[in-house]
Formats: structure tokens, sequence, C-alpha cells
């Protein structure tokens, strides 16, 4: 099997897992916006942003470290290696959660209401369960087990959404849904002895290599201190992109009403399983071009990459032009008319999805160039921050939505200067620019037909959305098409997820 189709069927069952997971977490917020008032939305939301960009910044880099690590080693060594960043994990995940009950006991002494005390107390534990899962799905890719770590998202998107659901239908307090999503956690965490059981059933420790250098100590395991030492510049890393990765929503819930952040989260929401296509496609390549780039051939490595990102764009840049010519009565479908204040904002975040076809830190990682993704990451947050202050303070809410897709361009600049010089490639040889703004017009052409018969009929947000969706869809296949860009290999490629063969076929789940 070739690095390209190897790729692509692990990035496919990856995609195919987190896409039903993510229509499982969608459902939950179009019931959630039916449920609650605007000011409860807000509020929700706010607690699940905080707790997510703790949680992203509180992992240290260490599932993407793994992505480094484990290549090219024996199974013993990728056995070793993966329980000390697992323990690692669960240590860190026990630190969070003791700043959590710390937060909650200093909220009670300045006189916080004990609801508020509440829920900061049952979410303690949850760091503990969450933060080594977010290592598992690299760690099933790694050992060429993606069809599993598809199926294990699914499950953990029913069981999250259902502790979501579940206590906000029954009316529970917001410590009550707290409580139900650490219980849901906690059932999820047993996938991961179970995975690792399943991964690594009669594997021995490593031979003892005492005094070589390598992550390997005389003990015969990797040391704790030295895994997270090495994962420190992806940590950090981690922590500028979670930042400005949301630090549009952090201005928002600081700036403005709970009300103006429940419109603008529901602004932010993204298309499901489209949002997902580069990361994870960006995650199954990133083994294959750790081996290119290991044996001196980056430009191959870099050619692979480039070609995962036309493909990935084939899918995400029609399905964005959809939503984003569509947008009012994507809204007003999803989440009624009340929150059709917040097309704006949901229309920058569409056009932010059709620009990301690519996951540029991964070919970084692959390089072995964790101090360039860094560098990239932290230009990266001081432009969203200068970019983004005077925006939202002058336009408001919208103004933090266009900043973040301002902010975008530069940082993308960024990363492509570092994966030319790590790859010894021109900076014009990394992205694809040309083949995705003719991508791009393939699905503009139909999305201003779209728009234009919309505007002169006026359908109704059904109607309006499903002729939009088949205008732009035949019109771009059919462009497309006719160009060369949509070739056999890509229908056949379709055709064989719509069977949903490649999760059947033994090799997806080969050791």
């Amino acid at each position: 099997m070739t690095d390209r189709r190897r790729a692509a069927d692990d990035a496919g069952a990856l995609l195919l897992g987190r896409a039903l997971s993510m229509i499982a977490e969608a459902a939950v917020m179009l019931v959630v916006v039916r449920l609650l008032g605007k000011a409860e939305v807000g509020v929700l939301a706010g607690m699940l942003v905080v707790c997510q960009t703790v949680a992203i910044v509180a992992t240290a880099g260490l599932p993407a470290l793994l992505l480094m690590a484990l290549p090219g080693q024996p199974i013993e060594v990728r056995r070793a290696i993966a329980s000390t960043h697992l323990r690692v994990l669960h240590t860190l995940g026990a630190v969070v959660g003791v700043g959590f009950v710390a937060f909650a006991l200093a909220g009670e002494h300045r006189g916080a209401a004990p609801e508020d005390t509440a829920v900061w107390l049952w979410l303690a534990p949850l760091p503990l369960f969450d933060l080594p899962l977010r290592a598992l799905p690299n760690l099933l890719v790694i050992e060429g087990r993606a069809a599993t770590g598809a199926r294990l998202a699914i499950g953990k998107s029913i069981v999250s959404s259902a502790a979501t659901l579940v206590p906000v239908a029954l009316g529970a307090p917001l410590w009550g849904v707290a409580a139900c999503g650490t219980l849901g956690a906690a059932v999820v965490w047993l996938a991961l002895p179970w995975s690792l059981a399943q991964l690594y059933r009669g594997v021995e420790r490593p031979a003892t290599t005492a005094g070589e250098p390598g992550p390997i100590t005389s003990s015969g395991w990797p040391s704790g201190w030295t895994t997270l030492r090495r994962a420190l510049p992806l940590g950090l890393t981690d922590i500028a992109g979670a930042i400005a990765a949301r630090l549009d929503r952090h201005l928002v819930l600081a700036w403005f009403s709970v009300e103006a952040f429940a419109e603008y989260q529901v602004g932010a929401w993204q298309i499901p399983f489209i949002v997902n296509i580069p990361y994870a496609v960006g995650t199954a390549t990133a083994a294959p071009m750790r081996e290119l780039f290991s044996a001196g051939r980056g430009r191959a490595a870099v050619e692979l990459w480039r070609a995962s990102i036309h493909d990935v764009a084939l899918v995400v840049v029609p399905v964005s032009m959809v939503f984003l010519v569509a947008a009012p009565s994507v809204v007003e479908l999803l989440f009624t008319a009340r929150y059709l204040p917040a097309v704006p904002v949901f229309r920058c975040y569409t056009v932010l999805t059709m620009a990301r076809v690519a996951a540029f830190g991964v070919v970084l990682v692959a390089a072995g160039r964790p101090r360039d993704v860094l560098l990239a990451a932290s230009f990266g947050l001081a432009a969203s921050v200068a970019i983004a202050l005077p925006l939202t303070a002058w336009l408001g809410p919208t103004g933090a939505a266009i900043a973040a897709v301002i902010a975008f361009v530069p940082a993308a600049g960024v990363y492509c200067w570092r994966i030319a010089r790590a790859a010894g490639v021109a900076l014009g040889r990394t992205f694809p620019l040309g083949t995705y703004a003719r991508l791009v017009s393939w699905a503009a052409i139909p999305g201003a037909v779209a728009a234009a018969l919309d505007h002169v009929f006026d359908p109704s947000p059904l109607r309006g959305l499903i002729v939009t969706t088949a205008v732009v869809g035949v019109g771009f296949a059919a462009l497309a098409t006719r160009a060369g860009d949509l070739d056999r290999d890509h229908w056949r490629y379709l055709a064989r997820w719509l069977s949903l063969r490649p999760l059947r076929d033994r090799a997806v789940d080969r050791r």
C-alpha cells in the first residue's frame, strides 16, 4: 500500500468516526438552544470554552509528540514511550483537577454562589480522565488501528453528548450538568486500558539501554521528566495555538453580555465533519512524512502534504461555499430565528473553515522541528492579539470574528516559510496556492448562481438550503471534473467510503 493510499484510508477512518461523533455533538447543541434561554446557553458555552482551553494547554504537547517519537521504533519501545506519555498525562490531569478545586474554594472565599462553586468541584476529576484520552487517537493511527479510533470516537461522542443532553433536558442545574460530564468522561476513559491491552498484548519491556542516547532510561522505561521536557516546545505551541484559536471567544465572553456570547457561540459553530478533515488527514500523513524526513526526503514529504491539501480542498471548499451562501437559512433551521443576528459571525467562520485545508504544524512535527512550530504558533498568537483587540473594540463581536479570519493569513505564511526551510524547498513549493484558488473558483461560480436564485425567489430556509446545496454541489463537481481536479481515483475513493468498505478491510486495522 502506497503512503498516499495508506494515509487516505487512515484519514477516511478517522474522518468517518469524527463525522458521526460531531453529528451527535451538533445535535446536542441544536437541542440545548431550544431548551435554554440565551443567558443559560451563554453560561454553559462559556464554561465549555474555558474547560477546552485549559485541557489543550494542560496536555503540554504530549499527544503531538507521539507522532515524532513512535514511528520507526520497535514495538517494545513504542509500548514504553506510550506508557510514559499516558502516565504523565494522568499526572497533569490530576494537577489541573487540584487547580479546579483551588479555584472553587477561592471563589467560595470571595462570596461566590454555592452553585458556581459546586460546578468547579464536580469538574475537578474531569481532566484526570480527559487528558490521557487526547493521546489515544494519535497512538491508534501510528499502530495502524485508525478504524478502531473511529469507533472509539463515535462511542465517546455518544456518551459525552448524552451526559450533557440528559441533565439539560431534565432541568438539572449547571453543577448537575458538570457532574454528568465528569461521569461520562470516566466511562469513556475505560477505553484507554482496553486499547492498550489490545495494542501491546504480550509485549515485554524494552531491554536496558543505560548510557545510550534516546528516550529509554537505565530502567528500561522512558523518563517522565525527559518526556515532558521534550514535549515542552510542542506544549508551548499548543498553548499559543489554543489561545489564538479561542481568543475571539474569550474576548466576547469578557467584554459582552452572556446573551451576546450565546449568539457568538452559535455563529462560531463549525460544520461537523468538514472542520476536522485537514487535522484528520494531517494525523494520518504524519507517520509517512516522518519516515520520509528521516530518510532525507523532505521534498517528497512536502509533495505528499501538497497532494493531501488538494484532496482536502475538494471536499472542504464546496461544502463551505454552500454554508457561506445559505448562512441565514442554516442558522434559522438549526438554531431558530432568535439567533439570526449570529449570521455575520457564522459567515466569517465559514470563510475560515474554507481556508483551513491544511494542517501546517504536522509537517514541522514530522520534520522534527517542534521549535519552528512554536515560532509560527507564537507569531499567530501575536497577530491574533494585534488584530482582534482593536477590531473587537470597534465592531463588537463581529469584529472578533473578522479578526480571526484576517489573522489566519500571516500565521499560515510563517508556517509555510518554516516548512520550506525544513524541507529544503522553495516557498512557492509549500502550500499549493494556485490549485487552491482554482478550486475556490469552481465553487464560487455556482455559489454566485445559487445566491442569485435565493435573492430572486426568496424561498423558505429549507428549500433555500436544498437548492444551494444542489447548485453548488453539481456545479463544482462538473467544473472540477472537466478541469481534471476531480478524477476517477477521487470518485472511486468516494464510492469506497460510501460503501464503508475500508472499515471492514482488515488492512486498515493491521498492526
